[in-house]
């Protein structure tokens, strides 16, 4: 998965913008800039509808970027957990609409108050997160077949 700051870094670097020049062009600073693309901040929606335009950003580059800033919502730890798992299960979430998504995000993140206990091993931490997003989906695909 490509993240919002290599998109904008590797486009304005095939323009031949440096950091400082994007941000004068958007009206942020060269820090908010960098920041952007070491992915150590989000950036505004405002910022991305302007370099959109400045630095030609492609549909599937915009779905790229939509697609990494939705995942960038579900807590950190969740992000670590989801990106080191099957690759089944992406997927399954990138298939997902928005209420799906957000949906998703409920579960995962009322499933983390179970992992404030430090005597659960992070194996079975593990093992439990697997299992709630397995049933997740298989319920998600239950109600489908319903309708």
């Amino acid at each position: 998965m490509k993240t919002t700051g290599e998109i904008i870094k590797r486009k304005r670097e095939e323009l031949g913008i440096t950091a400082e020049k994007l941000g004068e062009m958007t009206g942020v600073t060269q820090a908010y800039v960098t920041m952007s693309e070491n992915n150590s901040t989000k950036p505004s929606k405002a910022f991305l509808e302007k370099i959109k335009v400045i630095l030609h950003i492609t549909i599937e580059e915009e779905k790229q970027i939509k697609e990494y800033e939705e995942f960038r919502r579900l807590p950190e730890k969740f992000q670590k957990r989801l990106l080191s798992l099957e690759k089944g299960l992406l997927p399954k979430y990138k298939e997902l609409d928005t209420r799906g998504k957000n949906q998703f995000e409920e579960v995962i993140e009322q499933s983390a108050l179970m992992f404030n206990d430090e005597t659960i091993p992070e194996e079975d931490k593990e093992k439990v997160l697997m299992a709630i997003q397995s049933a997740f989906f298989i319920a998600k695909e239950k109600n489908k077949r319903k309708k």
